[in-house]
């Protein structure tokens, strides 16, 4: 797959990163039965995993030299189009740590939400391999029981 790093140094950068990432998600495919799709841009790199009710998406940005998980609920079977907000104005993505600061209640998953927290600020090839690591060491806590996440995201869709 070609992808279209801005600041990443060079390509082959980019490629092991988009490689990095799929491979750390890999069990999600797996074990838990995520389909997937690869898209890529200009400026970034999104991969996403889908369950028929939510989604995840790593998102590789390319001009911030970061990554980001992002999570939303499915509409009619597929992701919703936009970006944070829809075409008719509706929030349908947040970020994981955002939905996971609501569930801190929980020690598992205050303990992932921490963990995002604290490779957020991180920039740069080494920064986001960092941050794809956190990310598949989170999702594996997260979805043994994708309720309080589905939830979540349901009140905060309303």
């Amino acid at each position: 797959m070609e992808v279209f790093p801005a600041l990443i140094s060079n390509d082959d950068d980019a490629n092991l990163l988009v490689d990095s990432a799929k491979g750390a998600m890999a069990f999600l495919v797996a074990d838990f039965g995520f389909s997937t799709e690869i898209t890529g841009e200009t400026s970034r790199t999104v991969l996403a995993y889908m369950l028929p009710t939510l989604f995840f998406e790593i998102e590789l940005d390319w001009r911030e030299n970061s990554a980001f998980l992002l999570v939303g609920l499915m509409q009619d079977g597929r992701r919703p189009d936009g970006y944070y907000v829809d075409s008719a104005g509706r929030k349908v993505r947040w970020h994981l740590a955002t939905v996971l600061s609501e569930c801190r209640e929980d020690p598992t998953l205050n303990e992932a939400f921490v963990s995002i927290r604290s490779v957020a600020n991180g920039s740069g090839a080494a920064a986001m391999t960092k941050q794809i690591e956190v990310f598949a060491k989170c999702l594996r806590v997260v979805v043994v029981d994708l309720s309080l996440v589905r939830n979540q995201l349901a009140r905060s869709s309303q």
